[in-house]
């Protein structure tokens, strides 16, 4: 059972890998629960550095070597299964941005955006398949408790920025599959945010997608379980007026790297590492290097 559980939640945690960009944050995927949990809460702590970026016109990362963006969020995940492959979750966190450069330091704290979901699970495995998956439809809601780059922000380079602060809907689909000791998870996801007026400017509607490629592997070493991933994050292209200007796309790629251990049949404590450097190319984009400690609890 323990094992389960840890296979269980590296994919919750992993899953729940953040992005940031100038354009606020968002997660990067979403849960899926796979033991029929009747109550699934997963809390933690995130600290983010940011260290350059990609401008809109060019692939070349300009590291920064005088200016300084630190994020620091507190996460929190609740999910749920309802009845035999159906499952809701709940996720949002409270977000601490801090800045800095040879002209000051500033702090700002918000809430993100809070995303609600509906999973159904479209195609079970019943029986063992050497090929087969089981495969996850979910629908999503974006609800605007983020402060968005269109607010009127105190802070540069978007270091208070916690969400797109729009309402949005979308749709993502999981693909899961067990070779033990192996877990293969393949999810992608798009949400359509729209349209709204701010003080200043009026944005239209885009999109904002991923797609999410994870590894876990569990070890008798003490009962250790190790995830590797990558994920790709992109927002389309925003018209702003009056102004009559276009942002461009961003996108970038984020390495993933983990450690998971079971402190008792319902406690998992965990470490991840997410580094936006590593591989690319990135479009528009700040790019990021961020640290999480994890633990998650699960009723049966």
């Amino acid at each position: 059972m323990a094992r389960l559980l840890l296979i269980l939640v590296l994919n919750i945690y992993t899953l729940q890998a953040y992005s940031n960009s100038c354009c606020g944050q968002s997660p990067a995927s979403f849960t899926i629960l796979s033991l029929s949990q009747k109550l699934s809460v997963s809390t933690g702590v995130s600290y983010l550095s940011s260290q350059g970026r990609v401008y809109d016109n060019s692939d070349e990362f300009y590291l920064w070597n005088d200016k300084k963006r630190e994020v620091r969020s507190f996460l929190l995940n609740v999910s749920s299964t309802l009845v035999d492959r159906h499952q809701v979750f709940i996720n949002t966190s409270y977000l601490q941005g801090y800045y800095s450069d040879s002209f000051g330091v500033g702090y700002s704290t918000h809430l993100s955006d809070t995303l609600l979901g509906y999973s159904y699970e479209i195609l079970p495995e019943y029986s063992f398949s050497y090929w087969k998956p089981k495969v996850f439809i979910t629908a999503f809601l974006n609800v605007p408790t983020g402060r968005s780059i269109y607010d009127n922000n105190r802070l540069s380079e978007g270091a208070d920025v916690t969400g797109h602060g729009l309402w949005g809907t979308g749709i993502g689909v999981t693909l899961r599959k067990v070779y033990f000791p192996w877990t293969i998870t393949l999810q992608g996801r798009t949400l359509r945010l729209f349209s709204k007026e701010f003080e200043s400017v009026r944005v239209s509607d885009f999109y904002d997608s991923s797609l999410a490629f994870l590894l876990n592997y569990s070890t008798r070493l003490w009962g250790l379980q190790f995830n590797t991933g990558l994920t790709f994050t992109h927002l389309s292209e925003r018209r702003i007026e009056p102004v009559n200007v276009t942002s461009g796309v961003t996108q970038n790629f984020s390495v993933l790297g983990g450690v998971q251990r079971s402190i008792s049949e319902s406690w998992v404590a965990g470490i991840n590492y997410s580094d936006q450097t590593l591989v690319g190319p990135a479009k528009n984009s700040i790019l990021n290097r961020s640290l999480n400690i994890n633990f998650n609890y699960n009723y049966f």
